[in-house]
């Protein structure tokens, strides 16, 4: 057993908590700050290889890899199809939209409305 205080615990001044609990917290506390999920394909070339290096790239460091990383990302980016954004709006004939009324799942939802 070990006495520790844990900002887990707030309220408990003192807590008392097995050794190898303690240490399974700070390994999954450790591990949530390392991990990053980016959509580094949408950004600008140095912002990516700031986020990929994790810092600004020094002088004279080898950047070859990071560029062909970058320029994957790029590829990546350029070869999704373009999103052309339709109206949302649609009307209240719409043929679909009578499709949907007409099924017994929804019709029995709204039944009490």
């Amino acid at each position: 057993m070990l006495r520790i205080q844990h900002p887990m615990l707030e309220n408990q001044k003192n807590a008392v908590i097995p050794v190898q609990q303690f240490n399974e917290q700070q390994l999954d506390i450790r591990s949530r700050l390392q991990t990053k999920r980016v959509l580094v394909a949408y950004l600008n070339d140095q912002e990516k290889k700031n986020i990929l290096l994790g810092r600004q790239p020094q002088l004279g460091e080898d950047l070859t890899q990071l560029r062909q990383r970058v320029a994957n990302y790029n590829v990546a980016r350029a070869s999704r199809t373009k999103y052309t954004p339709t109206d949302p709006i649609v009307s209240e004939s719409d043929p679909i939209l009578e499709q949907i009324r007409t099924r017994p799942d929804i019709t029995n939802t709204f039944i009490s409305m």
